[in-house]
């Protein structure tokens, strides 16, 4: 396989061709859409985790993820903006790792249309999604009121009395200062599920991609993919706009 030349600004990238390819000829498997995200937590260790890839941004290269703005991740992400995530295709035994800028998009981002997009990501989510983004804070400890939830979340979707059990739940533990009784945050948590605006702990993370790692086992051969900007492109500041990807080959 030769190296592939150089890409002009508005040809789609190599690498993401072959992630495009890598992702249809998988989508048999649901596990295949779940990627390793790390971050930089604040003494300067790592942090992994699985997240579900949820498309591509339009007219950019940015990979789209759904978090819970509460939790770590979101935090370390404001202190250092970079991330890496590693993706792997078990049939085609193909590894993408991809590294690059990261940025979270909630009720208060200064981007009318990244808010618009994350109104709309909230709208197909199915309850048991949702509830996701009602319930305890993420890491806070598990406290034995919430037994319940385990029962809530096995039901089927759609069942009749799943928002009823949810409203039962109350959160593991509250925010420092939230204050309220476990009775007024399930009935908020209910309500959230039930929200057509997105619950404030919804938010939604952007990758956008600055050098992407390719290997395939099988061959074996490994593929360096790298963003250029134009100083053009850097004063937009527009995510993959005024861009050009280079592609060379380099050693296992």
């Amino acid at each position: 396989m030769a190296a592939p030349a150089a890409l002009s600004p508005v040809a789609s990238p190599a690498w993401r061709r072959l992630l495009q390819s890598s992702i249809d000829a998988h989508a048999h498997i649901p596990a295949a859409s779940f990627v390793q995200l790390a971050t930089v937590r604040p003494n300067g260790t790592p942090a992994n985790r699985s997240l579900v890839f949820r498309g591509f941004l339009e007219d950019s290269d940015s990979l789209i993820f759904y978090t819970d703005g509460r939790s770590s991740k979101v935090k370390e992400i404001e202190a250092f903006p970079q991330a890496e995530l590693c993706w792997y295709f078990c049939d085609s035994w193909e590894q993408f790792r991809i590294a690059g800028t990261i940025s979270t998009v909630h009720a208060h981002s200064p981007n009318p249309s990244l808010v618009n997009l994350r109104r709309a990501a909230w709208q197909p989510l199915t309850a048991q999604q949702r509830w996701q983004y009602c319930r305890g804070y993420p890491g806070t400890p598990w406290e034995e009121s919430c037994e319940g939830e385990a029962e809530a979340k096995g039901r089927p979707e759609g069942h009749e009395s799943s928002l009823a059990a949810m409203a039962l739940l109350t959160e593991p533990q509250a925010q420092e200062g939230s204050g309220g009784s476990s009775t007024d945050k399930a009935e908020g948590a209910a309500e959230g599920v039930e929200s057509v605006e997105p619950v404030e702990g919804f938010c939604l993370l952007l990758l956008d991609p600055h050098e992407v790692d390719y290997v395939h086992v099988r061959t074996p051969s490994r593929y360096r993919h790298t963003k250029h900007v134009a100083e053009a492109g850097k004063e937009a500041g527009a995510a993959g706009k005024g861009a050009e990807w280079t592609t060379m080959r380099i050693h296992l």
